[in-house]
């Protein structure tokens, strides 16, 4: 799609913006509602593109910080994502569901920009991820099977042939954080009354 290319090109155009961002996230929180925070950089290779997150439930200044890794496979098609937790360089099993956020393989970075400062550099290099995150189109990955959300404002982008994978019960509560804060669908889409009284009774039926 050409969409798709846009969004190619524009990272291109910001590859000299490369390294690593810190920021608070604007919609995760801790069990108590306390602030997520991350850092990200991504490595990336002809046939693999490597996204690495560290991330602190206890501060930006804590000792220690989660290591989780998203790993696109560039040479199949669709792209082909896997999912890790490291200690140091040691897999280990996941403190946290991956695919309750990441249907998707990485999706977009959304910083809360009112809670850490952002240089003009830091973003360009958000730019840079969040182009090439856009850039992938659908990215299949072993998510088990899940019930899927089937509205039409959703399913424009998020369906088998589109350029995101489809959401499914898993992805829920993220889909409803972001149609709550307006984030999604991307304007000039928009939920019709009809569709945000079901995406409710999907989200807490289950």
């Amino acid at each position: 799609m050409i969409i798709i290319h846009v969004y190619k090109f524009l990272a291109l155009l910001l590859s000299f913006f490369d390294g690593s961002i810190v920021f608070e996230s604007l919609e995760s929180k801790t069990e108590k509602q306390k602030p997520v925070f991350n850092k990200i950089y991504l490595e990336q290779t002809y046939k693999r593109d490597t996204w690495t997150m560290f991330q602190s439930h206890s501060g930006i200044k804590a000792q220690k910080w989660d290591k989780i890794q998203i790993i696109v496979d560039k040479t199949k098609s669709p792209y082909f994502a896997t999912y890790k937790q490291l200690e140091g360089n040691e897999e280990v099993a996941f403190k946290a569901d991956c695919f309750r956020c990441h249907s998707n393989g990485p999706r977009l970075i959304r910083p809360n920009f009112e809670k850490i400062h952002f240089s003009f550099k830091d973003k360009l290099k958000l730019a840079r991820m969040n182009s090439i995150i856009k850039s992938y189109g659908v990215i299949k990955s072993a998510m088990p099977k899940s019930p899927i959300i089937k509205l039409k404002s959703c399913n424009r982008c998020h369906n088998n042939s589109g350029i995101r994978a489809p959401i499914t019960e898993k992805n829920s509560q993220t889909a409803l954080f972001l149609i709550k804060n307006q984030q999604m669908p991307p304007w000039p889409h928009k939920l019709s009354k009809k569709e945000e009284v079901l995406i409710k009774e999907f989200v807490y039926g289950f």
